[in-house]
């Protein structure tokens, strides 16, 4: 493997993340790819009859 050694990104090193650091957070209601699909609600908050006070 080749790296500019004046690259200061290619001189940290990283650690890896422990289970509990491995999230996601979706922003679409719909993924896929091929042979796979996810699909979920609308949030509460994005309903068109949603209104700050129901925080």
């Amino acid at each position: 493997m080749t790296f500019d050694p004046h690259c200061y990104e290619c001189k940290v090193k990283y650690r890896d993340p422990k289970p509990k650091d491995l999230v996601m957070f979706l922003h679409a209601l719909k993924y896929s790819g091929p042979g796979w699909h996810y699909e979920t609600k609308l949030p509460e908050w994005a309903s068109e009859t949603w209104t700050e006070d129901e925080v």
